[in-house]
Parts: structure tokens; C-alpha cells; sequence
């Protein structure tokens, strides 16, 4: 579910809900956070698929009406099962995104996932956030994530 908030009255904010439109069947969409390009009208939003769709940025085009007009979705194999968390697009085929973890944790289902993460929290104190720089091939389609240049250690939580 994505909800539009029309804050241009700051005593009665309004909040509606927009229809997903041309979503792929059997793909879950559960969202974790998004970053909006006005210029283009786009929205990029981390999504949680886990085993129908897989971890992926899901982009949508929101139509004068309030719809998100579904139009492609970014995945590589750097996104681990559940590990998207915030987005900072530079433009329609760069951006940022963090990861609260990498490729190390496995799992089929989400509480398997979780159950990693949280014994490894436990074990060592702390989670790290780790920083992909992704650009994406308009001709082709194509992903290509890589670390981020100069971050060599992950930060804590950048979530959401």
C-alpha cells in the first residue's frame, strides 16, 4: 500500500491511499521506504518480496490522479534477502541505497532471515549498514551495484 500526504494546508494535512496499478502477479510488494523524483514524477521504493519477487526497488510513475503506475523494478545480486532499507536517487538511473546486511544471512522465509540477524546482534552487539552505489542501463535494463567508493566500514541502522 503507498499513501500520498497533501500538506499544503499545515492546519488539515490529507492522506490518500493511491492504487497500485500493472503490478506483476505473484510478486510481493512490502515496503520499506521511498524517495521521490518530482522532475519525473517517479517513486522509488525498497521492497521486501523475500520468496515471491525477491529484495528489488520498485519504481512507479504517480499519474496526475494519484495512481503508481507501475514501471520496472532494479534488483542485483548484492541485495540480500530482506536487507533494503533507505534510498537517496540522484536521477532516474543512479542511486544510493543501504543494506542492513549482506549476502552472509540466507533464509526462505522472512523469520528465517530475522532469526539470523538477530542471534548475529546478539553475538557480536551490533548490526552493520553497509552503502551500494547502483546505476542502471536505460537501453538494456540492466543493474550494476557496487559498494560505495570510500566506505569500508558499515554504519549503524541507516533503516527506513
Amino acid at each position: 500500500t503507498l499513501f500520498f500526504v497533501d500538506t499544503a494546508s499545515s492546519t488539515k494535512p490529507t492522506v490518500t491511499q493511491m492504487k497500485i496499478v500493472d503490478f506483476p502477479a505473484g510478486t510481493n510488494f512490502n515496503p520499506q521506504s521511498g524517495y521521490f523524483l518530482p522532475e519525473q514524477s517517479l517513486y522509488y521504493v525498497t521492497s521486501h518480496a523475500f520468496s515471491k519477487g525477491g529484495e528489488q526497488i520498485v519504481v512507479f510513475k504517480i499519474t496526475p490522479d494519484l495512481q503508481a503506475q507501475y514501471l520496472m523494478a532494479w534488483t542485483s545480486p548484492l541485495f540480500p534477502f530482506g536487507g533494503l532499507n533507505s534510498l537517496a536517487v540522484l536521477d532516474e538511473n543512479n542511486l544510493f541505497v543501504t543494506l542492513s546486511f549482506d549476502n552472509t544471512y540466507n533464509g526462505s522465509t522472512q523469520e528465517d532471515v530475522f532469526i539470523q540477524i538477530g542471534l548475529d546482534y546478539f553475538a557480536t552487539g551490533s548490526v552493520h549498514e553497509l552503502l551500494l552505489f547502483c546505476s542502471r542501463d536505460p537501453s538494456t535494463g540492466a543493474t550494476d551495484c557496487r559498494f560505495a567508493p570510500g566506505v569500508t566500514e558499515g554504519f549503524t541502522y541507516a533503516n527506513g
